[in-house]
């Protein structure tokens, strides 16, 4: 068993509380950073934690990675439970599991692969390659859908796209919400496009 324990650049000497617990390779260089087991794990800063796992790094200020594969928290705040190669690049940004996952800015993915929620507050469920990039955005699941509009939301469905504040598009696919508080219940490249208009 190996590791090693720095203080940042600029530190007092003595005066960094860093721990690495267990496991192969890992590095605890923040103050008060700890690493629970694993190998090749880096706690790079204030605080900054990983629980196990292989290859992940918590960088971001008080940012913690409790396991999996390849994993970076690096914004303050970030947390990535599981998964691999998730990215939790914004404060407060938290990734639950899957498979290339990043999440933005208080913004959070539960898992799936290759989702990106990179607009404020946003989150995503889960799902393959779904994108939210503006503010409070939703997508539940599905697959390459993408909420661009303030307060928009897709269910599920393929291919769907909310571009305006507050549209909605339950499933379906390749269907366009492009009207703020249009909605899309359902169905095949449907295109809602005037303000409050819903299609069932």
């Amino acid at each position: 068993m190996t590791g090693t324990s720095e203080p940042l650049a600029g530190a007092c000497a003595g005066s960094a509380v860093e721990a690495i617990l267990g496991g192969y390779e890992n590095r605890a260089t923040g103050q008060f950073a700890t690493i629970g087991g694993g190998q090749y794990n880096t706690a790079g800063n204030f605080a900054s934690s990983v629980s196990g796992g292989e290859d992940n790094t918590a960088s971001g200020g008080t940012s913690s990675v409790s396991g999996g594969e390849g994993n970076t928290a690096s914004g303050n705040f970030a947390s990535v439970s599981g998964g691999f190669a998730g990215d939790a690049e914004g404060e407060d940004a938290s990734i639950g599991g899957g498979e290339a996952n990043k999440s933005g800015s208080m913004s959070s993915v539960d898992g799936g692969v290759e989702n990106d929620a990179t607009g404020g507050a946003a989150w995503i469920g889960g799902g393959d390659h779904n994108t939210t990039t503006a503010a409070e955005t939703a997508i539940s699941g599905g697959y390459y859908n993408e909420a661009s509009g303030d307060l928009a939301s897709i269910g599920g469905g393929e291919g769907n796209r909310a571009s305006d504040p507050f549209a909605w598009i339950g499933g379906g696919y390749k269907n366009l919400a492009e009207a703020k508080y249009a909605s899309i219940f359902g169905g095949k490249e449907l295109k809602a496009s005037k303000e409050y208009e819903a299609i069932p």
